[in-house]
């Protein structure tokens, strides 16, 4: 629609004439010619100088709509409804929503991760287009079967198991839809210094702390006090940067110290560069963890024996002290020297027996066990020497055998 200027064609725009009667004859219609003419010319002006104001209706294409805004008034138009100009032309007015996205955090994203042996905890992430639970292995040590469920009792149906070498990373798959579960949008490539202060969410409760050291995969920090989960979400600056990795220990230790050995420190486990992967079988790992364990025992056991080791309680190997038992009893029943010798080799027979096919075992579980369980198998090869040395002693001379008589 177009408004154009009103132009004013009266003759008094051009000459005000009080009495035109006045004028002679003859005067009078050349004075209407001229104004005649004068009106013509200042129409045809006017019309070339005429402001043309072109009248339409905007288009509103991706609109946010502010939530807060209210129902529309009475008399105005409401969202996607036709307005017709005075033209009578109809113009569509579209108003699309567009709703605020809230990025989620570690916090939100926080899960449950259950087996037969223990509890941890873990956060659901996006990594290299994948949606996963990152934990802790050590959350997952010991157990066959996993249940993961959020904080309002969600369960999240998981697949596989997949860990990293040389850290104590994890991720678990999982199953089904995610497009209704809090996943946050993790950056693996994360680098820590000496002194960074991070938090470690825990249940209820955050957890300060700072980095003592370490390299991209562990970084060392001091256990602050209370319950930590393994496979808590650690942070700094409201950043995803790993999960707790918990201290383990061997519940034996070297020499006449008393006490467990600490194999691994408390620390933040995370990706590394260049990361080599495993896929774990849960109930291959929980067997490694009993024979780990019943190995363990064992070294304890023959380290008090020999007085090389001593464990964090009174371990008694019951083989072991009834070859003592018998040995004083042969040594105590006769003074030839050919039975007392002979009471002697059944011993060493019973000790060498109670090792058993250990250092073998240890051997090929260091090339056949995951390689989580590297820092423990290292740790037993070595509590064992100074208890092979004490064996190889003992059958090289088996009259050494009489102060082991009780």
């Amino acid at each position: 629609m177009c408004l154009r200027k009103r132009i004013d064609l009266s003759p008094t725009r051009f000459l005000s004439v009080r009495n035109l009667s006045s004028m002679s004859n003859q005067t009078l219609p050349l004075l209407l010619a001229v104004l005649t003419l004068g009106a013509i010319e200042s129409f045809a002006q006017n019309e070339s100088e005429t402001e043309v104001v072109e009248v339409s209706t905007e288009t509103v294409s991706e609109e946010t709509v502010s939530p807060e805004a209210g129902p529309s008034k009475e008399g105005e138009e409401a969202a996607d409804t036709n307005v017709t100009d005075e033209a009578g032309s109809e113009t569509t007015v579209v108003e699309a929503v567009v709703e605020e996205v809230i990025p989620v955090s570690p916090q939100d994203a926080l899960v449950a991760v259950r087996g037969q042996a223990r509890a941890g905890l873990g956060v659901m992430i996006k990594v290299q287009e994948r949606e996963v639970i990152l934990t802790s292995l050590s959350a997952l040590d010991g157990s066959r079967d996993i249940h993961v469920n959020m904080a309002d009792g969600t369960k999240i149906p998981v697949g596989s198991v997949v860990a990293f070498n040389g850290t104590d990373l994890a991720f678990i798959t999982i199953e089904g839809e995610t497009d209704e579960l809090p996943i946050y949008e993790w950056d693996p490539e994360v680098t820590l210094n000496a002194g960074d202060s991070v938090t470690i969410i825990n249940p209820r409760r955050t957890i300060e702390g700072k980095i003592d050291g370490g390299a991209p995969g562990r970084y060392a920090m001091r256990r602050p006090e209370g319950r930590i989960f393994a496979g808590a979400p650690v942070v700094r600056d409201g950043e995803l940067v790993g999960v707790v990795s918990p201290s383990r220990f061997l519940g034996i230790s070297s020499g006449s110290k008393s006490g467990r050995t600490e194999i691994v420190p408390f620390g933040i486990a995370n990706l590394p560069p260049k990361a080599k992967w495993e896929v774990i079988d849960l109930r291959k790992m929980s067997f490694e963890r009993e024979a780990i364990n019943q190995w363990t025992n064992t070294l304890s056991g023959l380290g008090a024996f020999f007085g090389v080791s001593r464990s964090t309680g009174e371990v008694e190997m019951q083989r072991l002290v009834a070859a003592q038992k018998r040995l004083k009893e042969g040594l105590d029943r006769s003074d030839q020297d050919v039975e007392r010798d002979n009471a002697r080799k059944r011993f060493v027979f019973s000790v060498r027996s109670a090792v058993g096919a250990l250092v073998t075992d240890l051997q090929q579980a260091q090339t056949g066990y995951y390689s989580y369980f590297d820092p423990e198998i290292d740790e037993l090869i070595k509590l064992y020497r100074p208890i092979g040395a004490k064996l190889e002693a003992l059958e090289a001379n088996p009259r050494t055998a009489d102060s082991y008589a009780r």
